[in-house]
């Protein structure tokens, strides 16, 4: 019996650490491919992996994080208004999901920050 517990437990730690690499690496490569992102054709697809990343993950803030920012990034790259704001608006949502992930941290704080400073001067 002592045995198929610790067989149980060492099966379900080893998948959760599988799921957790697998997350890790995906979240790298889109961070990576953020380094050098240039065209709005590529933000596009980051910001459709990390808020695929964001969904799957529901509790990881990181992902929420990335959602936001990326979608703040995107928007930037737009040049009508209505369709910065739905950015800016899909921004907002992931960025208070992950204030509720892990609050009180000073990197969704300054994402906070960052959307509101776009959204006034794009509609100055």
């Amino acid at each position: 019996m002592k045995k198929l517990i610790t067989l149980f437990v060492s099966v379900i730690a080893l998948n959760a650490s599988a799921q957790n690499s697998k997350f890790e690496k995906a979240m790298m490569k889109n961070v990576s491919m953020m380094d050098t992102a240039s065209a709005t054709e590529t933000w596009q697809t980051i910001t459709n992996n990390v808020e695929r990343m964001a969904v799957a993950e529901p509790k990881e803030w990181l992902a929420q994080y990335y959602a936001a920012y990326s979608n703040l990034i995107l928007g930037i790259y737009q040049s009508e208004n209505s369709t910065k704001d739905s950015y800016y608006d899909r921004a907002i949502t992931f960025i208070d999901k992950a204030d509720s992930i892990q609050a009180n941290n000073s990197e969704i704080y300054a994402l906070r920050g960052f959307n509101g400073s776009i959204c006034r001067c794009d509609r100055n």
